[in-house]
């Protein structure tokens, strides 16, 4: 959209602002936005978070996919989510998925056939930072601890950790909501950051169903396996070392890495192969995340 220059006395310029945008962040006469000068021009942004308002949404009949459309509407930003329903099994998957998957989301009234689910506290943007660094902080110790558990065929570790991936799940849904909200200020491309979240959940269900699979079977992995796994485990403490101090010396030791990675998967035991496809699908999204993590700090 463009915007005319508006002269006020014979040194200010003004322009206004998108109505749409004034209307997403409830701004008033008398309110402060912030103006930063970039490398591509100026950078408005308002001091207030976006607002999403309410969503309402009838679940009825659909009592599998209430996880999954309750988890989208909070990444998308809403402040008050209202859920209608028919059954009690509807309404027990309604209260599992808020009490354990939603920062800050609570249950604030009920019916017969609604619920209303609402915001009651919020991190702010300024936390996001920590929040973000705490979700590899549980990638790293359920590699690191997985490897422990295997090697030790250690069932009850293998089912800790499959807990575990509750909290990685808890921590990049909340972070996606802050991005989604427009109340991260670390990174510049929104969408680029929200790819990265998208695919570190991934990579921890990868690790879960390696868990799993190790849990249910009593599986002992072999010694090529068990290399792969710390190899993978250290492409991952790669990564994490590249986007928070990122150089092309690293991204190049990195890339060294992950093909040594290859080289080991292409050296596997038929006997382990389900564990080594998991293996691969985590080296190849931390290889997939690359390119955008060099988008973001380049």
């Amino acid at each position: 959209m463009k915007r005319k220059i508006v002269q006020h006395g014979p040194s200010t310029l003004t322009v206004s602002l998108p109505a749409a945008w004034v209307r997403d962040y409830a701004l008033k006469k008398g309110d402060e936005i912030s103006v930063e000068r970039t490398r591509s021009g100026l950078l408005l942004a308002a001091d207030k978070e976006r607002s999403h308002g309410k969503k309402r949404i009838n679940v009825s009949g659909f009592p599998a996919i209430i996880p999954k459309t309750i988890a989208a509407l909070y990444k998308c930003g809403y402040d008050e989510i209202i859920i209608e329903f028919d059954d009690p099994v509807e309404l027990e998957r309604i209260h599992t998925a808020v009490s354990t998957s939603y920062v800050g989301f609570e249950i604030i009234e009920e019916t017969k056939n609604e619920v209303i689910i609402k915001r009651v506290s919020e991190p702010s943007g300024e936390e996001f930072k920590s929040l973000f660094r705490r979700i590899f902080h549980f990638l790293r110790s359920t590699a690191e601890e997985g490897l422990e558990a295997a090697t030790r065929r250690d069932t009850a570790l293998h089912q800790k950790l499959v807990l575990r991936d509750k909290t990685i799940n808890k921590l990049t849904t909340f972070c996606r909501r802050t991005v989604n909200k427009g109340m991260q200020q670390e990174y510049e491309y929104d969408t680029a950051l929200y790819h990265v979240l998208e695919q570190l959940e991934k990579i921890g269900d990868d690790y879960r169903d390696i868990h799993k699979h190790l849990m249910d079977t009593g599986q002992r992995l072999s010694k090529p396996t068990i290399n792969l796994y710390h190899q993978v485990n250290a492409l991952l403490a790669y990564y994490e070392d590249l986007f928070f101090s990122l150089s092309l010396e690293k991204v190049n030791r990195f890339f060294e890495h992950y093909e040594d990675v290859l080289a080991l998967q292409r050296k596997g035991s038929d006997d382990d192969v389900s564990v080594r496809y998991f293996l691969y699908s985590i080296a190849r999204e931390l290889y997939n995340l690359s390119g955008v993590t060099m988008m973001l700090h380049l």
